[in-house]
This record gives structure tokens, sequence and C-alpha cells, in this order.
């Protein structure tokens, strides 16, 4: 016989506190009614199949290690999402926070050591630097602040936070959005 589908956000906390008590079985049931609708909202979140899928996995990592805090105020689905955007956004971060450190240490002031690049990685940083002045023009001038402010000089969040006069969640939204506008275009530009 086939199981139920929650349809309530109290059906959803029974079936969630059924696996944590160790019913496996009710994990396949969360699972199937879930992850098709997952799947797409991390598609949505991320723009390509394989981060896409990366995503689904750490979300459904993520929440199974933490399903013993779910309370059941929220259908299980808008905290799987909440979950997800979460990952996105650390996911968001780390890559640009790479972007940035490779980039810092391609485009380091000429010293005496520095002259053994050859003419086409000179032209290849020049031309990433271009994308990357392009990716930060198409910022809004608030994102692009804070993207500065974060990545070429080092400021927390509670810092730019205080030096913009905004919130520090504020501050975690400029740059996820700002990071996946310059990831966007990064992406691009090394597809070609």
């Amino acid at each position: 016989m086939k199981p139920k589908t929650p349809t309530t956000a109290a059906e959803d906390y029974a079936l969630v506190q059924s696996y944590v008590h160790g019913n496996s079985k009710a994990f396949d049931t969360i699972r199937k009614q879930y992850e098709a609708t997952l799947n797409a909202f991390c598609y949505k979140l991320m723009g390509n199949i394989e981060d896409a899928h990366d995503l689904r996995q750490n979300t459904w990592l993520k929440a199974c290690s933490h399903f013993d805090q779910f309370r059941g105020d929220s259908r299980l689905g808008t905290w799987l999402f909440r979950i997800a955007i979460n990952e996105a956004r650390t996911a968001q971060v780390k890559a640009s926070r790479c972007i940035v450190e490779n980039l810092a240490s391609r485009t380091s002031p000429v010293t005496e050591t520095s002259f053994d690049l050859s003419a086409e990685q000179s032209y290849l940083n020049k031309e990433l630097m271009n994308l990357i002045q392009k990716a930060f023009g198409t910022l809004t001038p608030k994102n692009r602040s804070v993207m500065e402010l974060h990545f070429f000089n080092g400021f927390d969040y509670a810092e730019i936070a205080r030096r913009l006069s905004i919130s520090r969640k504020n501050v975690k939204g400029h740059i996820f959005i700002g990071t996946r506008a310059v990831s966007f275009l990064l992406r691009q530009y090394y597809a070609a």
C-alpha cells in the first residue's frame, strides 16, 4: 500500500518526526514528495544542471542532519527551500572568493619575480580583469560598493554594514546578488 502523501504542515511534521525516531521509510516518502520541486527550485537558483545537482545533494544532507530541528511551523517544502537558498548563498560566496583570490594572485603588483609571466598570460589577465570590471558595471551602485568593500578591501559583513549604514542581512543579500552576476559572466567567458 502506498503511503499517504502529507498535505499540511502538521502531517509534514509527523512524517519528519517518524523519520527522526527511526522510520527510514518516512524519508522515502519525504524524498518522493519533494524531490521534483526541490530539483526545479535548485535549478532555478543555480542556472545549470551540475550546480543544481550539487545544491540539491547539499540541501538533502543538511536537511537530514537537522530534521530534529524542524518545528512544523511551515510546510516541509518551505523549510527545504530555505535550506537550499542558504546553501546556494554559501556556494556563491565560496565561488566568488575563489575567483577573487585567483585574480588577486594573478594581478599582484609587478615585482622582480613577476616578470616570468608570458605575454599570453599577461593578456589573459588583462582580459579577465576587463571582464570583472564589466561584470561589476552591471551591478547597482550599492551592490558594487558592497562587493568592492568585501572582496577587494577585505571588510567583513559587520564592517560593511557599519560603513554603508545597512543591516548585515542586506550586506549578505548584496553579496549574493553580486557574486551571482559576476559568476554568470565569468562562466560565459570560460565556456567560450
